[in-house]
């Protein structure tokens, strides 16, 4: 049965594809034949096209922000850098040992040198720090010891019983250090040597010259061997 047009009614001659009638142009639908040689082709292009198409999406994937071997890279230079971090104050820490060690065995050895004093331990406990003016030490510095812990009269200690005094060392330069000096004689600031004489770790001084004293000497008052002072660097 030949086709007609659905618009004009005219018959399709054949091989036309559009109706002919003027002012018609109807298109007819053409006959298609399928081969299955052909579809098999397409199907297999369009699997093919679509695993290409994948492969271009992978490779067009922005890099990943930190990839394995930056990240191990990175883990492995800030382990070194926490272990030489960590050598550095180590180091640090024991220079500023050997630093403050070697200071102060500097500051023990200045004190030793040109800040110890002299002190005059009396018997009893009190203590007398020797200064650059000469002192005298004598009867009211012991008597409450020597009447009530030896029991004997205080009245046999002078008033005026010894000097002690320091000068500028003549050993030390630029006088950084001081000497320490008794005597039981006439001084600037004792009229008199003392009635009952001096020692120093038993020697009698009275009326003699100036005596150097050294850490630990014993002073006796009057020949009283109970009655010792001892003389001190602190």
């Amino acid at each position: 049965m030949t086709e007609q047009c659905p618009m004009c009614g005219k018959e399709r001659a054949d091989g036309q594809d559009y109706c002919l009638t003027s002012g018609c142009g109807w298109h007819f639908a053409s006959d298609i034949v399928v081969d299955p040689q052909s579809e098999h082709s397409y199907i297999q292009s369009e699997e093919k096209w679509e695993e290409n198409k994948k492969e271009m999406q992978k490779e067009q994937e922005p890099p990943k922000s930190e990839p394995e071997f930056f990240k191990e890279r990175d883990e492995k230079a800030s382990d070194s850098f926490i272990q030489s971090n960590s050598e550095w104050e180590k180091d640090r820490k024991q220079m500023e040992a050997e630093s403050e060690s070697t200071v102060s065995g500097y500051n023990a050895q200045v004190v030793d040198v040109n800040e110890s004093k002299g002190i005059l331990v009396l018997p009893g406990g009190k203590e007398i720090p020797v200064e650059d003016n000469p002192i005298t030490v004598g009867r009211n510095d012991v008597s409450e010891y020597v009447e009530f812990k030896i029991g004997k009269n205080p009245n046999e200690v002078s008033s005026q019983q010894f000097t002690i005094f320091r000068l500028p060392s003549e050993s030390t330069r630029l006088n950084e250090g001081y000497d320490y000096f008794i005597e039981d004689r006439i001084t600037s600031v004792q009229n008199k040597p003392s009635t009952n004489h001096t020692k120093v770790n038993g020697e009698d001084i009275t009326g003699q010259l100036k005596k150097e004293l050294h850490d630990g000497d014993k002073i006796e008052f009057a020949h009283m061997e109970e009655c010792v002072a001892t003389f001190q660097f602190r």
